[in-house]
Order: structure tokens, then sequence, then C-alpha cells
């Protein structure tokens, strides 16, 4: 799973939010995550190798040129609630957990 989430742009109070290649702007000031505050200018989650094994890793990027990684995929969850939520609104479909 590939994400993406990047305060840039015309709406820096509105990220663009990508899942696997399909985004959204959505509003992540309501959500209760431990990743994104205003410092953050991006958040991203992809595939990586580790010493020859296959796994997931994610980088938060800040405004100030800093960032940290981090390997917890439930970091991730909250927001990808809200990405599923906005995704179910925009194509009328149930959220289905």
């Amino acid at each position: 799973m590939r994400v993406s989430i990047s305060a840039g742009g015309q709406t820096p109070d509105l990220p663009f939010f990508v899942v696997d290649g399909h985004g959204f702007l959505i509003d992540l000031s309501k959500i209760a995550g431990e990743l994104w505050d205003p410092t953050v200018a991006s958040i991203d989650w992809s595939p990586v190798v580790v010493h020859g094994t296959p796994s997931e890793a994610g980088y938060v990027r800040l405004r100030n040129g800093t960032g940290r990684s981090f390997s917890d995929r439930a970091l991730l969850t909250p927001y990808l609630k809200a990405w599923k939520a906005k995704k179910a609104e925009l194509l009328d479909e149930p959220t289905g957990g």
C-alpha cells in the first residue's frame, strides 16, 4: 500500500490525501491521530526493502525541513478511516468499516 498526505498546493490547511493512486482533499484537523499536525508538510508510506527483506515504512516531513521515519502502520489507521469515509461520501457508497 502506498499512502501520501501533502499540505502543499492551493489549500495547505486541507491536505491532499492519496492511497494507492486515488486522492482527495481531506480535512484532517478533526482526526485524533499522532502523525498530522500544523507543523507537518507531508507524510509518505510505501513498500521498502530492509536488509533484503520486504517491509513497509513511513516518513513524516516537517515544514521546517526536518523529518522522522516510522514503521508502525497502525499510526495510519485514523487517517485511512477518514480517507475511506471521504471516498464513500464522494462515490455514494457505504463505508463498510
